[in-house]
């Protein structure tokens, strides 16, 4: 019993210990963000992030929560949606001691903090809280008039991704398998409550802000003639390699023949520089996938970042996964690159407002 109660005590001293440290970088990080405006100071603390990693699901819903003890903000790695959240909370915070405060009324409806409450789902949570409570409003057809705009529809069925939730959703430690069991069946009926939804979100399609340049053909047909000789090189080589297994050629000749059809996408295509240069400063910006799937559901929404604006042009600042670390890449170039997966169908816009 004593050795247990020191045990406790270690514990306590190293969470304060932590807690401290925390309060102590969000004090100095809060400091780093300036500007007059409210887009000054999103792009500053965006910027107070540039370069740290990308880390899925990073964030829980603290200690002594019922299904998963993941901390409730961190500052050193995000995935894309808690990049966009931690940012809009550090930006639109008057003073550092409301960062957490704010952060909670983004990713959670009405502020309660709980896995059933937490915005999960972007199109049918995430927006239309953020919507609601004044942060955000849909600014999608403004933007998109001169070019045309459309409507993603998807059907949002929470209760069956509620029941599709793995035994690795439950984090928290010192319980038994058989009480972690036990909790994953509770938060599976948890999901009962909520009744499928259609989401409709608008976008900006993606076809209409692009212009398609015209290729000679003779140029076409070299380009055929290439990736030709290079798909009957890769399907050689693979009847070569051993049954499940890649060979060193197999990728050089695969990377090299993903690298053209790349090369050659960016070389064919050119975004409309009217319609970036259109996008508010430190806008956020969704990329649209309607119905793409994700186990138990479908969704509209599959990444999130912000509209930058620089001198050099219009940036995309954002998380990835293929990405790694966060960082502003050219929005033409990203989307170009949105053209090779024909899921992808435009681009969602918002602006963010100075609430209370």
């Amino acid at each position: 019993m004593r050795i247990r109660a020191q045990i406790s005590v270690i514990v306590t001293i190293l969470a304060c210990i932590s807690a401290s440290c925390l309060a102590v970088d969000l004090d100095s990080l809060f400091a780093r963000v300036k500007g007059n405006t409210l887009e000054e100071r999103i792009d500053s603390a965006g910027m107070a992030f540039y370069g740290l990693p990308y880390v899925d699901a990073p964030l829980g819903d603290g200690a002594g929560s019922r299904f998963d003890q993941g901390p409730l903000f961190r500052l050193d790695a995000f995935d894309c949606t808690t990049f966009v959240e931690t940012v809009l909370a550090l930006a639109t915070a008057k003073k550092a001691s409301e960062f957490e405060k704010r952060l909670m009324r983004i990713r959670y409806r009405n502020g309660k903090i709980s896995f059933v409450e937490r915005n999960h789902f972007p199109c049918v949570d995430w927006i239309a809280q953020n919507t609601q409570s004044g942060l955000l409003t849909d600014i999608t057809a403004e933007i998109g008039k001169p070019w045309g705009t459309a409507i993603a529809s998807a059907k949002i069925t929470k209760k069956q991704w509620f029941e599709k939730l793995p035994l690795s959703t439950i984090r928290v430690e010192g319980i038994s398998d058989l009480e972690r069991e036990k909790r994953l069946a509770e938060l599976h009926a948890a999901g009962a409550k909520f009744a499928p939804v259609t989401s409709a979100v608008p976008y900006i399609v993606l076809e209409k802000i692009i212009t398609r340049k015209e290729v000679p053909p003779e140029e076409i047909a070299r380009r055929k003639a290439e990736e030709a000789d290079l798909a009957a090189r890769l399907r050689t080589e693979e009847e070569r390699a051993p049954q499940g297994e890649t060979t060193p050629l197999e990728k050089k000749i695969h990377d090299e023949l993903i690298d053209k059809r790349l090369r050659y996408l960016i070389q064919d295509v050119e975004v409309n520089p009217i319609f970036l240069a259109s996008i508010p400063h430190a806008t956020v910006l969704n990329i649209v996938r309607p119905g793409f799937s994700v186990p138990g559901s479908a969704m509209n929404i599959s990444h999130q970042g912000f509209a930058i604006q620089k001198k050099e042009g219009t940036f995309f600042r954002h998380v990835s996964r293929s990405g790694a670390r966060a960082k502003d890449v050219p929005l033409a170039h990203y989307l170009r690159l949105c053209l090779l997966s024909p899921a992808i169908k435009g681009v969602h816009l918002l602006r963010v407002n100075d609430v209370k």
